[in-house]
């Protein structure tokens, strides 16, 4: 049983305001913090310095950096070239920019797949995941679900996510001691 708490939308807005608070929490935990890069959102191509220098100068087993997609692109729409395409530069650029990087997976954003993506992340090695369920639900569902490899996803945009973070990661404590017990 493995319960995966997954950050997506780990992009240019975000800012060490945001990111160091909800790393600490994990960290306090000793839960590495799985994010998922986006390396452009909007009109935003350029992660935060500060960001970027935290990240890589923090313990690299604190973190477990992904893929979330180039763009926040609905992928599985696009034909095959354009998906090597973005799964290509994601990952060069993440592991250009956080130097302790090595991803393994590919988590689509809005949690859709197609043929193609599957396909060309396989040529790169890469594993695609997607999660259907929120750490809402995570919290709602205490006691009333076996979570075996589960992945539940959240935002640091959005504000009940972020504030809930500090009992979910207790949570996720809790039944991995209920499971070891």
């Amino acid at each position: 049983m493995k319960i995966t708490l997954r950050m997506d939308d780990f992009d240019p807005r975000i800012r060490l305001s945001h990111i160091r608070p909800l790393h600490e929490e994990f960290v306090k935990r000793k839960i590495p913090m799985l994010v998922t890069i986006n390396n452009i959102m909007g009109s935003d191509y350029i992660m935060d310095k500060e960001v970027l220098d935290y990240v890589n100068s923090t313990d690299p087993k604190s973190w477990d950096i992904q893929l979330h997609g180039l763009e926040h692109e609905k992928i599985w729409t696009l034909n095959k070239a354009q998906v090597y395409r973005d799964v290509y530069c994601n990952l060069e650029l993440t592991k250009r920019d956080f130097i302790h990087s090595n991803p393994t997976l590919y988590c689509p954003a809005w949690n859709q797949t197609s043929i193609f993506l599957e396909q060309v992340c396989k040529s790169f090695g890469l594993k695609v995941v997607v999660a259907s369920k929120t750490i809402r639900e995570f919290l709602l569902n205490w006691g009333t679900e076996l979570y075996e490899s589960q992945i539940y996803y959240w935002h640091w945009w959005t504000p009940d996510d972020v504030q809930m973070i500090p009992a979910v990661l207790d949570k996720v404590l809790k039944v991995e001691q209920q499971k070891d017990a």
